[in-house]
């Protein structure tokens, strides 16, 4: 089995013959431009049309989030690239699949170059502008291989991946894509999102299951107390769990949560079972080497190290402590402090559901004062200021607290900061009007 699509169990002859159709489809593009951008939100098709796109030398584009600003901006960038979506393969998917087609299987895609440049990922844009990412199918496999390894994913125990994450972000593109093309997983074609969703799709599936997803996601199931599915594990990403949390959804969801580490330049780096330890393992051939109090990452897949910008405490063992996110620390009145701390502060006071601490740029250029969002019925900016203000240091506590109803997670659970600064635009002007 390959996937499972809207009900019909595909095996891997069956995907290779809807990837032959999508190659014709791609044909007459490839010979205009050489990228394709993919924004299919059904997994299945989106597989289906980047193998088809990988098999006509063509380079997949993915951007962070589907606003009309970034593809418009991807656009421009890219001048003639077209646009394939669910609408493009729906009609093939859901045909025969081995009609009018030769027998065909994965060697296909095993023998493509590993040095051909296969896909442009985007960063999420949480902490600025979203930067590209060019990924070759030999750093794929790379990847892929390394994290299989490490889970005991292999075809004689076949698991089954259900990812909430989109297929365009890094960490969904590693686990529900590739993961099936070079492990031997099965995929689960949808994109649940709610706690009810996820539920239909774990029970829609055989097992073992795999559960792909991020701490929002978790935060919400852990709040449903059903009775859910048998999970084999939970792998989670895009941002680090604490260890309550990981013990709670653990505890709801009856499976254990590891994590991924990693970036969008290289993909996963390394993993940790939360539930058990707080210390990181590297995968593969990936090692740190400090340098001038500078820690980087090496490997055999970069062809020169990268500086790794986060916070890491690096251990005896070879494992490491991930500190803070290098963009995370911050420095007001010559006191050094963090803004995930201050968050944590703010998110653990009675009555506060949700929130967020950031440090806006003036146009000038100079910082401005610590900004909070903070998701709360029936507290006021106040009550939460001085609630604070008994916990941590009078510097580091938000002049600017503006309630809001939510705050805006993008479908990967992060808080783009451009998303973040409207936010506060639109609070601050409405703060004007009254």
């Amino acid at each position: 089995m390959f996937a499972l699509y809207r009900g019909r169990c595909l095996s891997d002859s069956e995907f290779m013959c809807h990837v032959l159709q999508a190659r014709e489809i791609l044909r007459p593009i490839a010979q205009a431009n050489d990228r394709i951008m993919n924004l299919c939100e059904d997994r299945y098709h989106f597989l289906v049309l980047f193998a088809a796109a990988m098999l006509e030398g063509m380079i997949t584009v993915m951007p962070s989030n589907q606003s009309q600003g970034e593809l418009y901006r991807l656009r421009k960038a890219h001048p003639g690239m077209q646009t394939v979506n669910d609408d493009t393969v729906m009609a093939l998917c859901q045909g025969n699949a081995d009609a009018g087609q030769p027998a065909a299987n994965l060697d296909l895609i095993d023998k493509l170059p590993r040095d051909s440049v296969v896909a442009e990922l985007y960063t999420s844009g949480s902490t600025g502008m979203p930067t590209a990412n060019a990924k070759s199918w030999g750093e794929l496999v790379h990847g892929a291989q390394r994290v299989a390894e490490r889970f005991g994913l292999n075809s004689s125990r076949q698991h089954v991946v259900i990812a909430t994450v989109p297929p365009q972000h890094m960490f969904g593109f590693e686990m529900s894509v590739v993961l099936p093309l070079v492990a031997g997983v099965a995929v689960f074609h949808g994109k649940p999102f709610y706690p009810d969703d996820i539920d239909q799709a774990l029970q829609s599936v055989p097992e073992p299951r795999m559960l792909v997803t991020t701490p929002v996601h978790l935060k919400a199931c852990m709040k449903d107390h059903r009775d859910w599915p048998t999970i084999d594990f939970i792998l989670s990403s895009t941002a680090a769990l604490s260890a309550e949390v990981a013990r709670q959804a653990g505890n709801v969801l009856r499976a254990p949560i590891r994590e991924i580490y990693g970036c969008s330049e290289v993909g996963a780096i390394a993993t940790r079972t939360t539930n058990e330890t707080e210390c990181w393992q590297l995968l593969g051939d990936f090692r740190l080497v400090v340098e001038n109090k500078n820690i980087y990452l090496s490997s055999s897949i970069l062809a020169e190290p990268l500086l790794i910008s986060d916070q890491i405490g690096l251990q005896q063992d070879g494992t490491f402590r991930l500190l803070g996110r290098a963009a995370d620390l911050v420095k007001i009145g010559g006191k050094r402090g963090s803004l995930a701390d201050i968050t944590i502060r703010i998110k653990s006071i009675v009555g506060v559901e949700d929130a967020v601490v950031f440090l806006p740029a003036t146009q000038s250029g100079k910082r401005e004062r610590l900004v909070a969002l903070v998701v709360a019925r029936d507290l006021t900016p106040g009550e939460i200021r001085r609630r604070l203000s008994e916990d941590i240091d009078a510097v580091f506590v938000p002049r600017q607290i503006y309630l809001v109803a939510r705050l805006p997670y993008n479908p990967t659970g992060k808080l783009p900061r451009s998303e973040l600064l409207a936010m506060l635009a639109a609070n601050q002007k409405s703060e004007q009007a009254c």
